[in-house]
């Protein structure tokens, strides 16, 4: 769960929020709409920041991603401003890897996977099935956990696969009014949950991490909560 925090001015500018998540990761940007100036911005890894990646490759000697599920919760401005509705799109092409290769409107508007989400709903959600998909395009959808060097593998987004990796990309608008007449103000305009779901294999009978490997397997056991079902978007 991400919660991104942006001092905007309250004096009526429009800003743009970019929602992405690939196969590898997700990110995310706040700019001013008009001038593009980016005033916050962030991305990870899937299972880098809870350390569950990490647990389940101390066991496993490779991975493969089958889903990724997206869902961005507007936040409700209250009367200090408003937010337009959110467009989202299951992009084919993998290009909204990068946040400046995907131009908004119009790679939108050419994608048949356009959907536009109420800007009074909770939560508008996108999800990617890559398990056939990773099957069918690459010569091997299992990655090593770890490279040579030690470092986590990455499946290619950066146009050597001649087959792009499809990704989710979220886009809205808002504005904040200057109630308070202090003319700026640190909003959190919205929020964002990704649930990545992978298939390990290979299974390492030498436990390298011992003791400690099996209470982190234990707290991520504890930590599994039941699967929402699989909305576009849900009425406030």
């Amino acid at each position: 769960m991400v919660v991104p925090r942006v001092n905007t001015a309250a004096n009526g500018t429009p800003y743009k929020v970019t929602v992405n998540a690939g196969v590898n990761g997700w990110s995310y940007e706040v700019a001013e709409a008009q001038t593009g100036t980016v005033l916050t911005s962030g991305s990870n890894r899937y299972g880098e920041d809870t350390q569950q990646f990490d647990a389940l490759g101390a066991f496993y000697r490779t991975y493969r991603i089958d889903s990724v599920e997206l869902s961005l919760h507007p936040s409700s401005m209250a009367g200090t401003g408003n937010n337009t509705a959110i467009f989202s799109i299951v992009d084919a092409a993998g290009t909204s890897d990068n946040l400046s290769d995907l131009p908004f409107p119009e790679g939108f508007s050419r994608s048949r996977t356009l959907a536009i989400h109420p800007p009074q709903c909770s939560v508008a959600r996108r999800k990617i099935n890559y398990d056939r998909w990773l099957t069918q395009c690459l010569p091997e959808p299992y990655l090593p956990c770890y490279d040579s060097a030690g470092l986590r593998s990455l499946y290619p987004v950066d146009g050597t696969n001649p087959s792009r990796i499809p990704a989710i990309s979220f886009v809205f608008f808002y504005t904040k009014n200057d109630t308070g007449g202090l003319g700026t103000s640190m909003t959190y305009p919205f929020s964002f949950v990704v649930k990545a779901k992978y298939t390990y294999r290979g299974r390492v009978l030498t436990d390298p991490l011992g003791v400690l490997a099996k209470h982190m397997l234990a707290e991520e056991k504890a930590l599994r909560f039941p699967d929402v079902s699989d909305v576009s978007d849900s009425p406030a």
